[in-house]
């Protein structure tokens, strides 16, 4: 039993604590996922995803009116420190996709909202509007995010366990991308330093100081050039589409 709440008094932490403990239930409480300015919608959505009804008393519903019927089920839960992750069987489709479609409306409207400005509260409401945004950006990732099944195999023991290290790296590097971002590959973060230090070649006085600094700054861009001429393309045609 997996339940998911804005919060928990500590009386209902300790039932669930002894029922858990002492009555043998197999349960687990959970905060609902974002900011408490949208946990109802969020709970709404997961409710859509399981087949649940969320326990609103603004709906009619409390918990001295609870039935069997309101419990929603999804395959297989996985529940971390930071992260709950709810593997759903997806049948009722239609009504995610007429969900996530509502979201994405939400999300152009709030940044084409954001962007024209004239707000009586100034930048702060353009800002709360962004971040509103964000969040429903995160909501709609959760409304249509899936699970992908990588399956990997060989000929013989040795190729099987190469072939799983390299998945196992591809996983691990893109799970790092969606956590911390990403910069752009193939040396291109060098060329931007480059440009960075010839700005600052400018406003340095000292002549050999300046040669030092430009220096640095060339040397910077070869390894992209580099990379281009092994790729059989032109190294300095590259560098400059990548400045620009």
């Amino acid at each position: 039993l997996l339940i998911m709440a804005e919060d928990y008094d500590d009386p209902v932490i300790n039932a669930l604590t002894i029922a858990k403990l002492k009555g043998g239930m197999d349960l687990c409480a959970i905060r609902a996922p974002g900011f408490i300015t949208y946990n109802q919608e969020n709970l709404e959505d997961i409710a859509l995803l399981t087949n649940a009804t969320v326990i609103d008393e603004i709906k009619g519903f409390t918990l001295n009116s609870f039935e069997p019927w309101m419990l929603g089920t999804v395959k297989a839960v996985e529940v971390g420190k930071d992260k709950t992750t709810l593997y759903g069987d997806r049948k009722n489709k239609e009504a995610l996709e007429k969900r996530a479609q509502l979201v994405k409306n939400e999300i152009k409207w709030m940044e084409a909202r954001a962007e024209r400005g004239n707000f009586e509260g100034g930048k702060s409401d353009a800002d709360a509007l962004l971040d509103a945004a964000r969040e429903y950006t995160e909501r709609l990732g959760r409304l249509t995010s899936g699970i992908a099944v990588v399956e990997v195999g060989g000929s013989t023991d040795a190729e099987c366990r190469g072939r799983m290290l390299r998945v196992e790296d591809a996983l691990c590097a893109t799970r790092s991308a969606i956590d911390d971002g990403v910069v752009p590959g193939g040396a291109a973060t060098l060329v931007v330093m480059s440009e960075s230090l010839k700005d600052l070649a400018k406003t340095i006085k000292d002549d050999e100081e300046r040669q030092g600094i430009l220096l640095v700054a060339k040397a910077l861009v070869q390894p992209l050039i580099q990379i281009a001429s092994n790729a059989g393309y032109n190294g300095e045609f590259i560098l400059e589409q990548v400045k620009q």
